[in-house]
């Protein structure tokens, strides 16, 4: 039981069964995955509405990462609030008694190949992970191909943005009749075909991940698959993966010319943000002091836009989409690390590939710097008093 976290909470009469969620919602773990307390939330759900119980105390163990049935419920006992704390049950829901609150799918026929290189109870925990996809352009297209492919069977996908003509060279869920159409709803459709599982979800959701809706779709997921481009969303993940312990596989892409318009350097990078690694600020991957002008509106903002050096992040969106695929894959692999953790080997470190001299870096298996905010934020869920969210400005203006 020393793996594990533990909680109680004392219950007035008066509460809300969301309350109750919201409260398990901000209290989550990182390498067991927090889908665990949906489903503990509908069984709090259910005895607050149904009894006058006032105290719920439970307990949660991790048995593999990145898989919310190997997260063993104990201890989910309710009583009366006069009743001393040590006289609660001990009981434990095992795994067993965790499969039957999602079932193990069985592996069909078109899954053969994927289920022979890792066997049928690795599919199984593969397949019930609720993954997030935050970002539906070149590499989250790629990335929701894989998952879809591979047999995952819920998929949540986040973004707000539209199709235009100048992404069809990147993205391989569209075509010229979907120019104008929400990227989400398109993806959507196309895994809805291409999925190997059955069942099979891919739910969109029209938002970015810092606005409060897709915030708190992103706190629904097992592990978020992180493919953005700008500091304010990617701050944001940050906060998920450290203080609602949740899992953000992110990567990028960086594509510099030279004077006469020639390529001189393809990077890409992939890695993953969570407890005991390197987060993406201290890995590079925004800088702080460009999230509150993202806030304020100031990349929307053609004359701010132009105004910036050549070589700004805000500017360099040179892209290909032979390497988005390398970076997608890159990112995939992380994730199944992660998931499967092969031979105990969890975690690839921080990879970087240099495309301009064929050049893959050792891997880096680095912490924080010592002054980094987030590792002082781990598991304080929305405790931590950190306001992250707001509206995106292109909504704001569109209703003025």
């Amino acid at each position: 039981m020393a793996a594990g976290l533990q909680a109680t909470y004392a219950l007035p009469k008066s509460i809300s069964a969301q309350r109750v969620k919201h409260e398990l919602h901000s209290f989550t773990t990182s390498e067991p995955l927090n889908r665990s307390f949906k489903v503990l939330a509908s069984v709090v759900d259910a005895v607050v509405e149904a009894e006058q119980l006032r105290v719920v105390q439970f307990c949660i163990t991790a048995g593999r990462p990145v898989h919310r049935q190997s997260i063993m419920l104990c201890n989910l006992q309710c009583c009366n609030s006069d009743a001393p704390r040590d006289s609660l049950d001990q009981d434990v829901i095992t795994r067993a008694d965790a499969h039957k609150l999602a079932p193990i799918p069985v592996a069909n026929e078109e899954q053969i190949r994927t289920v022979s290189a890792w066997g049928e109870e690795a599919q199984a925990d593969l397949a019930r992970l609720r993954t997030g996809l935050v970002g539906a352009g070149s590499v989250g297209g790629l990335i929701g191909d894989a998952l879809a492919r591979t047999g995952f069977q819920d998929v949540m996908l986040i973004d707000f943005d539209h199709i235009e003509k100048h992404n069809l060279d990147r993205l391989a869920y569209a075509t010229r009749a979907d120019i104008g159409r929400l990227k989400v709803e398109v993806q959507a459709e196309h895994l809805s075909a291409t999925a190997t599982a059955e069942p099979f979800t891919a739910e969109p959701l029209v938002a970015s991940v810092y606005e409060e809706e897709g915030f708190r779709a992103a706190l629904d997921c097992d592990v978020l698959l992180a493919c953005v481009d700008r500091p304010w969303g990617r701050y944001v993940l940050n906060l998920i993966a450290y203080a609602h312990l949740i899992p953000v596989v992110d990567g990028g892409i960086a594509v510099r010319t030279n004077r006469h318009g020639k390529l001189a350097a393809a990077d890409w990078k992939a890695h993953t943000a969570t407890v005991g690694r390197q987060c993406l600020q201290c890995l590079g991957q925004y800088d702080p002091g460009l999230v509150q002008a993202e806030r304020e509106g100031m990349f929307d903002d053609p004359t701010y836009i132009s105004g910036l050096p050549k070589e700004h992040p805000m500017k360099t969106r040179e892209n290909v989409f032979a390497f988005s695929m390398s970076c997608a894959s890159m990112q995939m692999l992380q994730m199944l690390a992660l998931a499967l953790a092969p031979l105990n080997q969890p975690n690839p470190g921080a990879q970087l590939y240099h495309f301009v001299g064929n050049t893959t870096e050792a891997p880096k298996y680095e912490t924080c710097h010592p002054e980094c905010q987030f590792p002082a934020l781990t598991a304080l869920g929305d405790n931590c008093e950190i306001i992250a969210t707001g509206i995106r400005k292109s909504q704001v203006k569109k209703h003025l």
